[in-house]
């Protein structure tokens, strides 16, 4: 799809109150020895958004960026974010456990008696 098509859709939709973000092309490669790659448009996300979302769309799209590309951002930090929290979580939670800092420090002085200098 040509770029005013997609720009026509997206604004379709935002005067409907709904927004759409059209998924990145799927690269398949058939496995035969020839290379040739057959693009297929995966499935467009429909959502609502509320006053709020509006106004962050607005702000993440004011320099030219499309909707698309803002909103796949978006979710993509959302994810990384929620991702390292549960990391934090996991080795705040592991920290306060005495018998597993005890086994930890355990190998540390075993790896250390096999050390090569």
């Amino acid at each position: 799809m040509s770029g005013k098509v997609l720009k026509a859709r997206a604004e379709i939709a935002a005067e409907r109150g709904r927004c759409w973000v059209q998924k990145a092309l799927i690269r398949i490669q058939p496995s035969s020895y020839k290379t040739s790659y057959t693009a297929a448009m995966a499935d467009t996300i429909t959502f609502r958004p509320d006053e709020a979302t509006l106004k962050a769309l607005e702000v993440l799209t004011k320099d030219g960026t499309a909707v698309s590309v803002a909103v796949r951002s978006a979710l993509i930090d959302a994810a990384r974010r929620k991702a390292g929290a549960a990391i934090r979580a996991e080795a705040e939670r592991l920290a306060e456990d005495e018998s597993d800092r005890a086994e930890a420090m355990q190998v540390l002085r075993d790896m250390e008696t096999l050390r090569a200098w």
